[in-house]
């Protein structure tokens, strides 16, 4: 069953119960009413005296004296003046009889000798007269004519139950109506993202859905828009990478085939340079093999971590000796600025020391002869701070949001040979698999700096 119909059937169901509910207790509080009213002699008019003789003989406790009380009856009012009274002549006054709880005739206004007269217990057509839940007395119209009888539900029944018919069948016409109304705007936006999504299923990430509707299917839609906005993007990067990685395997690839080739067809000796060649080649090809296993793990949360506390200063000062050649192959100076006080720090040391290495060959590469590296520490709160910074040409701004991606571009031409341009990739999963954060921006001064931090809120 289509949610069309489900809402459909939904509120008709909600109007049926509604309506029925309604017409059940404004039938039953309707019934209970009347049938008060009907039993104070309100239908036919007598209420008055009714209430009267009750509140004389919750006072008395004896109907001596209560002939007094049924002088001024309003007879005629009620349903008395409608003919309802049996065999009543037109315009004549009717006289009330006064009736004990035991059946005697207390008052007789038309033939007062009748007092005395036993008539019985709750005589036919009669208005019960109660004190306190029981039953003192009867009140009925002179001899020859009776209260009228009326079965009052049957009578409420015949006029309510027209009524609610009609009440309920307008009410579920509008609310059938409001439904489809309703449905047209509710399914409007989840039939567009049925569409979407089956599209998106076949392989088209560039669907979009309109950001209308309620605020729960306009926050879905944005929800499904940015989802679609992720896959396209990791579609794309995907198609990339595989590219890059085809174009990263061709390079040595071609040079190890070129190479043995014409050793083999004599053209090239077989001898240790030539050789050498190949296995620089390999060894290029080993270190992407490498690093896209070492992603392909951060990626899916399987890198093996050994975290533990580090002291951090006596561990970064061994690491910038141990550093020392890689800047003297470029004259460059190093200035540090790392606190003499002791800095603790629960992370993976080789993993770290990675990161690092690759942080500092990087500005090592883009560092122009002669020039310097700085690297600092600074402490704020809970929050650790590491700062490179080199003095080169810095960082195209159109290539700052995509540094961190793989096989970016923006050190192809400066890349060290040891290098397969996943090293900042690599670097920034590592960082966050240790729980921190790498970022980087173009120095005032010049040059690229990266701040890698742990703690706090990054």
């Amino acid at each position: 069953m289509s949610m069309r119909w489900r809402i459909f059937l939904s509120f008709l169901l909600v109007i049926l119960v509604a309506v029925a509910s309604l017409a059940f207790f404004a039938y039953h509080s309707t019934s209970r009413e009347v049938t008060s009213f009907v039993t104070s002699g309100g239908l036919w008019g007598v209420e008055k005296n009714v209430e009267e003789l009750e509140q004389y003989y919750g006072e008395h406790h004896t109907w001596a004296g209560a002939e007094a009380l049924l002088t001024s009856n309003p007879q005629g009012k009620g349903m008395m003046q409608h003919g309802m009274m049996n065999s009543a002549e037109g315009g004549r006054s009717i006289g009330l009889r006064l009736i004990d709880a035991n059946g005697y005739v207390v008052v007789d206004q038309k033939d007062p000798e009748n007092a005395g007269t036993y008539l019985g217990a709750n005589p036919p057509g009669s208005v019960v007269l109660t004190l306190d839940g029981e039953t003192i007395g009867y009140l009925l119209p002179e001899s020859g004519y009776v209260f009228p009888t009326v079965d009052i539900n049957a009578a409420l029944l015949d006029l309510l139950l027209p009524s609610s018919i009609t009440a309920a069948g307008i009410a579920a016409l509008v609310g059938l109506g409001m439904a489809i109304i309703l449905a047209y705007f509710l399914l409007r936006p989840i039939k567009e993202l049925e569409g979407a999504a089956g599209k998106m299923a076949q392989g088209d990430f560039a669907q979009r859905v309109t950001e209308i509707g309620p605020s729960e299917t306009a926050t879905l839609g944005k929800a499904f828009n940015y989802m679609a906005h992720e896959l396209e993007k990791a579609d794309a990067n995907r198609r990339n990478m595989t590219a890059d990685i085809a174009h990263e395997l061709r390079t040595p690839l071609a040079v190890q085939q070129a190479t043995l080739e014409a050793m083999l067809d004599g053209m090239y000796p077989l001898d240790d340079k030539n050789l050498q060649v190949v296995l620089e080649q390999n060894r290029t090809l080993h270190l992407l093999v490498e690093d896209l296993r070492l992603l392909s793990l951060v990626d899916a949360g399987e890198l093996s971590l050994i975290q533990k506390t580090l002291e951090l200063g006596g561990f970064l000062r061994t690491f910038l000796e141990k550093f020392k050649p890689h800047l003297q192959s470029k004259h460059l100076r190093l200035h540090t600025e790392i606190p003499d006080q002791r800095f603790e720090l629960v992370s993976d040391a080789l993993r770290l020391e990675q990161i690092l290495t690759n942080l500092m060959q990087n500005a090592v590469t883009h560092s122009p002869e002669n020039g310097s590296l700085y690297f600092s520490v600074q402490q704020h709160g809970d929050r650790l701070s590491i700062i490179v910074r080199d003095e080169g040409q810095g960082i195209a701004p159109d290539l700052l949001p995509i540094l961190f991606e793989r096989f970016s571009k923006g050190d192809a031409e400066k890349r060290d040979k040891d290098s397969t341009g996943l090293g900042l990739a690599i670097s920034k999963k590592l960082v966050q698999a240790l729980g921190g954060d790498l970022r980087v921006r173009n120095h005032p001064e010049g040059g690229a700096e990266f701040t890698l931090t742990f703690g706090g809120k990054s």
